[in-house]
């Protein structure tokens, strides 16, 4: 549940749902996802949280002919690490796999990265094992599949 105070957010903004986006737009409105009041992902216990960002900093990126990150987007936090992300050339990538339930995502004031906006994108991940044997034999085989919760509407 988000907390708004005059659209701006009064507590740290919980997130609880298996997928969903999270533009950095938000937190330049109301604060909500802010290093004050960070984004809380938690997902059911046994399961680890994705996070990919569609980056519009990209093409500045390229301009400048710099493959490494210069610009400081925000902060993941998860079990007291803190780690950075920014701009990269790849317009679409993945950020992050927790290794975790929980984790927490501070995003950085609009002029700190220098007005670049992004999308990030959240997924609950859930590893599945299943032991099988074969008929008549002591043998068993293992079946290693991840799953992924998808969005609202994602047709399959």
């Amino acid at each position: 549940m988000l907390h708004y105070d005059n659209r701006q957010c009064s507590a740290p903004a919980i997130l609880t749902d298996s997928s969903g986006i999270i533009p950095s737009q938000i937190t330049d409105e109301t604060g909500c996802g802010s290093v004050r009041f960070p984004w809380m992902l938690s997902a059911m216990n046994g399961q680890t949280i994705r996070l990919s960002i569609v980056d519009f900093g990209s093409e500045l990126v390229k301009r400048q002919n710099n493959s490494k990150a210069d610009i400081i987007y925000g902060y993941i936090k998860e079990a007291e690490i803190r780690t950075p992300f920014g701009s990269n050339m790849k317009r679409e990538r993945e950020l992050y796999q927790s290794k975790g339930n929980q984790l927490t995502l501070e995003i950085l004031p609009y002029e700190r990265r220098r007005g670049v906006g992004f999308f990030i994108r959240y997924q609950s991940r859930c590893i599945v094992i299943i032991y099988c044997k074969y008929d008549n034999t002591s043998d068993y085989f293992i079946i290693h599949k991840e799953i992924y919760s998808q969005p609202p509407g994602h047709v399959y």
